[in-house]
Parts: structure tokens; C-alpha cells; sequence
């Protein structure tokens, strides 16, 4: 199969195959089922198998939706995707299955998948990671809650008074009590500053506070590069029982991820404090098949709930991605440092109704872990999910999560394979390309293009700083090798993005003003990226500035330290407009609770958030975006360079901001 074949599929079903199983002379792929353990069942592609069987039965289409298979769809719609696959565009019918409460084909898609992956549940979602981003913040903190006011509930001993008593003081104790049960603590969700503006979001949609933990930055391509372990300790010292959960993205949209073995680290420590860990996974869906021990997929190293964009590193429609709950989901360790009391255990899982919610873990902070359940986690989480999920899904979407799965497990390993070692071949030429001009060869007014690299015998180079693998290789951190990330020094990455995209009709998946990042389609291999490649040595020969890239080691580049959002600070409350024009008016939003996020899409990383206290840094964000902006607005949102537009913003020239009135 090509990497489009997710697609293809679906477009086969129009042809009049009935495609129940994929052919098993094309299940090359036996050693990842071995490895994987999957059963054979794996061939399966239970949905298209569904669609097929209802679609030739309906005669006469008295349902939604409206253009009735295609008959009555705008003509400009039937000449883009052809009749053939809009009546394929089916509701929930009989057959099909519901998408809340699947029972059929859906179901059995979605065991499939839990399997493929690894985890202890599996939800297809038509909205994209942001839906399960939201969701697993949501169920994170709906958890947290219930354990506080369980927690609260056993500690206040209410069983101690009496049904009858009707004393004066008993009933005051007893209001107070039911008071303090009432009112728990804020949660506050531990978040790196990297995170996707669906994050942020999520805290806003549970009231959840968070504390942002700052991120090492690269300034050469100006890029995050991630958390530091120091800061998750730190912020889970400081915030103690209120800590609902740990959100981590890996990796980044230009590839960077910490390895397996500090994932792992993270879990182990998080899950020490009775702590969940989520992973937007959202560009790492292709990580199980590369079979590179230091890159593995966030599942396999224990953490709790998982969210994946299939569409984006493998091959499902825009919009279809995938939600994960570990198999050892909220499943925390009893002895954690801190004593247990076994009796408190018994009472919550009374009053639960039978679920074992967990043992209480006090401390001098309240509530520091419990012994969860995944079962109640799969139960709270598919609420969340059911809450803001359509109840119109598209059955395209689903169809091709369930294709996409079937084609991994058929030969994911080797089209993820393929196209990383065709990737790895242009970073060699690239090298290889600076290594001739360090070493005197060539054109010495052309730096060549500098590669986000992490491989390790680039430091045997005379010049190392012509690649960033030092501070890789240091730091324990790594590059997806499905992602390409380059930058060309003394010249607007920009300005070049503009010029591939005119000149060779080649279109990056994001460019900012430093690098510009290239994603290789899964299945891809040395001829599809043929163009790339030439089109980079090309652009590697144009007279440049400057050849030499800073070291990345430099303690400077950590961006700040811990802060905290507050999410209930700017809920309902008047906001003020203040102007940014000149540095003495931008003066006066220093100190301030913001009540808007700024977000230049893409990457969907907010340059401030709502509920943020605005700095000195944010004001100089915001003034260069507004530089880069002045020449570029339309009447809905403000074009930064090529594709990228900032969204949130109440004034979309930036010349103010709204903060929180008081």
C-alpha cells in the first residue's frame, strides 16, 4: 500500500470491492506481530467491512444528511470528490454502529487499535488530538476532585454523628463538614510552556489552574526544545496534592522528544506522587513502528493517556485522530515515600459503591496519591469524551482510523522505516555538504544549511557548531527522523519557504522566521523525496552571512522559571485594553492577569495565555509579531509569513492588549 492508502480504501469501497479482511499475501509484516504480540485478527478492517455490507442495501434515503448520498450535493462538491464517494457519507445507521456507545463494528475497530498500540482502551476521535487533549484534562481533574472530596469525606468522620441528634452544635459541626466536602482544593495541571493552545484550553473548560514549567530553547532556531526533569520535581514539591496531572508534549512539532528511558523517569516520578502523566502525542503517532529503542512510543513507557493525530505521521483524513488510556492507567504505587493508611482505603472504596478509588495518602499538604483504578479512569474519560464529542461523526473519519490501523499493522514498520531512511539519507548530504565547506571546500560565501540533528558522529566534525547534535547528545534528547527541521544562516527562513513554494510548487508542513520544518510522509523513500533533497543542497549554495550556529549549551536559553496560570482569575471578571504602541504604555500591562491568548497557528503554541501574568518578555513577543504582522492583516485573523495566522487576539493589529481590570 502507498501511504495514501487510508484514503484509498475508502475510495476502493466505491468500486464495489468488499474488502473484509486485507489479503494475507500482503501482511509482510510478521515480525512486528510477534514482537507486538497481535493476533491475526489484525487483517480485520471491521468498519469498511460494515460500510460495505449497508451501503448496497439502502434503496431510498429518507435520513440525513441532506444532499442524499450525493444526489443533491452543489455540483462544485460532485466535480472535487465525485457522487461515488459522497454516498458512502453515512449517520449512524443500523450497522454501523454509535460512536458514544459502540457495540459493533465500531467496537471491534477500536480493540483492534488498543491492541496495534498497546493500550488498555482506545476512542477515535473526529475532532482531531485537540477533542482528546481536552478530554484527558478533564477526566485528569474530574479524578482529582473525587479523590479530594473522598479524602475529605473519611477524614471528617461524618458517620461519627448521629441521624437524630439534633444538638445545635452537631449540626454546625455537621454543616461545616459538608461545607468543606463541597469546596476542594483548586486543581493545578502541570504543563510545559510548549504546550498546544488545546492544553491551555482544556484548563479554562475543567477550571483547572496550571503551572507552566519552562523549556530549554534553542535560539539558533528558535525553537523549544522541551521540559527539564528539574522542573517536574520541582513544580510537584511545590503544588503537592494539588497536582491533578503532568501534560508533556513528544514530541515537538520540529521532532524534538526526550528519550524512552527519561519518559520513563517522568512516569516513574509523576506515579510517586500519585500523579497521571498525559502525552500529546499528536506528532508521534508512527513512534511504535520505528524500532529505535530510544524513541519509543509514549504507551510503552507506562504513561497514563495518550493522544495521537493519525492523520498527521500516518495516513488518516484531516480531523481523525486517537485517544489511549495505558494499561496501567492511574495504577500508582503504594509505597511512595509516604505512609499509607489502609483503613482510609476500605472507607472510599465503600462509599464509592464498590469501586476501589484508592487508598488516601496523607501528608502535611492533604492528599499527595492513591492507588486508582483504570477501570473508573475508562469510565470518566469516555464521559468527557461523549461530552464533547458530535453526535454526528463523520463515518469517512472512522473509516479511516480503522484503514489506517489495518495498514499498520500490515507493514507499518516498513513504510515508517523507509521513509526515515530516506530522510537520513538527505541529512548525510547535508553534512556532508558543510563538513567540504568547514574544511576549506567549495563555495566559502555559502554556509550550506544547518540541520536540527542529533546524530551522534556529527561532533566528530573540526567545526561542531555547523550542527546542533552537542546539545542532543549532552541533554539526552532526539529528532524525530520522520522530521526535518533545517535553517539557513544569515538569510529569513521565511523569505526561502516563499521561494521553494513559488519556484518548486514544495510546501513545508511550518516555517517560521529561523527554520522551517519538513514532514516525510510515512511509505515515502529516496525517489518521492528527490525533490527535497535537491531543492535543500540547492538552497545550501546561496551566498550567506554567517556559517557558524552558537553553541546550544548555554544556561542562558532556559526560559525563566515556574509560573502559574490563573485560570479562575480572568473567568468573568472585566477586562481593560491596554495600549502597546510604545514601550512607556506597554510598561503598564507588566504585572497584569492577561485576558485573551495570543496564538500564532501554526504551531498553535500561545505566546500568552489567558489568565497569564504578563512580563517583559511577552510585551517583546508581542511587539515583534506585531512588527512582522503590520503589512499582512485581513479581516479575520493577522498573516504571519507564509500560512501562519494569529488567532485569539481581540485588537488583530496588537497594538493592545486585554488584561484583567482589577
Amino acid at each position: 500500500m502507498s501511504y495514501l492508502s487510508a484514503i484509498l480504501s475508502i475510495v476502493i469501497i466505491t468500486r464495489g470491492f468488499c474488502l473484509t479482511k486485507i489479503s494475507t499475501n500482503r501482511f509482510s509484516n510478521k515480525r512486528l506481530r510477534s514482537v507486538l504480540f497481535l493476533s491475526d485478527d489484525q487483517l480485520e478492517i471491521p468498519l469498511i467491512s460494515a460500510i460495505n455490507a449497508v451501503t448496497p442495501s439502502i434503496k431510498d434515503r429518507y435520513f440525513f444528511p441532506g444532499h442524499c448520498g450525493g444526489e443533491y450535493a452543489p455540483k462544485s462538491l460532485k466535480r472535487l470528490y465525485g457522487q461515488d464517494l459522497l454516498q458512502y457519507d453515512l449517520p449512524e445507521l443500523d450497522g454501523l454502529d454509535n460512536i458514544h456507545c459502540p457495540e459493533g463494528p465500531l467496537l471491534r475497530a477500536l480493540q483492534l487499535a488498543s491492541e496495534l498500540f498497546g493500550a488498555k482502551q482506545t476512542w477515535f476521535l473526529v475532532n482531531g488530538s485537540t477533542s482528546g487533549i481536552l478530554s484527558a484534562i478533564m477526566a485528569c481533574v474530574q479524578m482529582h476532585q473525587q479523590r479530594q472530596l473522598n479524602f475529605q469525606l473519611n477524614k471528617s468522620n461524618l458517620d461519627d454523628y448521629s441521624v437524630d441528634d439534633t444538638s445545635a452544635n452537631q449540626a454546625v459541626d455537621l454543616n461545616n463538614n459538608i461545607a468543606l466536602l463541597t469546596q476542594p482544593k483548586r486543581s493545578v495541571m502541570l504543563l510545559g510552556r510548549d504546550s498546544h493552545k488545546a492544553s491551555f484550553d482544556g484548563l479554562r473548560l475543567a477550571d483547572c489552574d496550571g503551572a507552566l514549567l519552562p523549556c530549554l530553547h534553542d535560539d539558533n532556531f528558535g525553537i523549544p526544545l522541551g521540559v527539564d526533569l528539574t522542573y517536574i520535581s520541582e513544580a510537584l514539591d511545590t503544588y503537592g496534592s494539588q497536582v491533578c496531572g503532568f501534560l508533556l508534549t513528544r514530541p515537538s512539532y520540529q521532532g524534538v522528544m526526550c528519550s524512552s528511558a527519561d519518559l520513563r523517569q517522568i512516569v516513574t516520578l509523576c506515579h510517586s506522587k500519585g500523579v497521571p502523566v498525559i502525552v500529546d502525542e499528536a506528532h508521534g503517532s508512527h513512534l511504535r513502528f520505528l524500532e529505535r529503542s530510544e524513541l519509543g512510543d509514549a504507551l510503552s513507557c507506562g504513561v497514563d493517556i495518550v493522544i495521537q493525530s493519525s492523520h498527521k505521521t500516518l495516513t488518516a483524513l484531516s480531523q481523525a485522530a486517537m485517544m489511549h488510556l495505558g494499561n496501567e492507567a492511574f495504577l500508582f504505587p503504594q509505597n511512595n515515600g509516604i505512609q499509607n493508611d489502609s483503613k482510609s482505603g476500605e472507607d472510599l472504596n465503600e462509599i464509592d459503591g464498590g469501586h476501589s478509588v484508592g487508598v488516601s495518602i496523607e501528608s502535611e499538604g492533604g492528599l499527595r496519591g492513591e492507588i486508582g483504578e483504570a477501570k473508573l479512569c475508562g469510565e470518566v474519560l469516555h464521559e468527557c469524551f461523549s461530552l464533547l464529542t458530535t453526535t454526528s461523526p463523520n463515518t469517512a473519519l472512522l473509516a479511516s482510523l480503522d484503514a489506517t490501523r489495518a495498514q499498520m499493522a500490515s507493514e507499518g514498520v516498513q513504510m515508517i522505516q523507509r521513509a526515515a531512511k530516506a530522510a537520513d539519507e538527505i541529512r548525510f548530504e547535508l553534512r556532508q555538504q558543510n563538513l567540504k565547506r568547514v574544511e576549506g571546500h567549495g563555495d566559502d560565501k555559502a554556509s550550506g544549511v544547518c540541520i536540527l540533528d542529533d546524530t551522534p558522529n556529527v561532533t566528530s566534525m573540526k567545526n561542531k557548531k555547523i550542527a546542533s547534535s552537542e546539545f542532543f547528545e549532552h541533554r539526552k534528547w532526539f529528532i524525530d527522523p520522520l522530521r526535518l527541521t533545517v535553517r539557513f544562516p544569515g538569510r529569513s527562513a521565511l523569505s526561502v519557504d516563499d521561494k521553494m513554494c513559488e519556484e518548486r510548487g514544495l510546501y513545508c508542513e511550518l516555517n517560521l522566521d529561523k527554520c522551517i520544518s519538513y514532514g516525510i510522509p510515512p511509505g515515502s523513500d529516496s525517489k518521492s523525496l528527490k525533490k527535497l533533497r535537491k531543492a535543500l543542497l540547492d538552497e545550501g549554495e546561496g551566498e550567506i552571512e554567517d556559517i557558524i550556529c552558537d553553541s546550544l549549551l548555554n544556561e542562558d536559553s532556559i526560559q525563566g522559571g515556574i509560573t502559574y496560570l490563573h485560570t479562575n482569575a480572568a473567568k468573568n471578571r472585566q477586562s481593560i485594553a491596554i495600549s502597546l504602541k510604545t514601550e512607556k504604555d506597554a510598561m503598564a500591562a507588566i504585572g497584569r492577569i492577561s485576558a485573551e491568548t495570543v496564538c500564532p497557528y501554526p504551531p498553535g503554541i500561545p505566546v500568552l495565555i489567558k489568565g497569564e501574568q504578563v512580563t517583559l518578555a511577552h510585551v517583546a513577543s508581542l511587539a515583534a509579531l506585531r512588527s512582522t504582522n503590520e503589512d499582512n492583516l485581513n479581516t479575520k485573523s493577522s498573516s504571519l509569513g507564509s500560512g501562519c495566522t494569529i488567532t485569539g487576539a481581540s485588537d488583530q493589529t496588537l497594538q493592545t492588549i486585554k488584561v484583567v481590570s482589577s
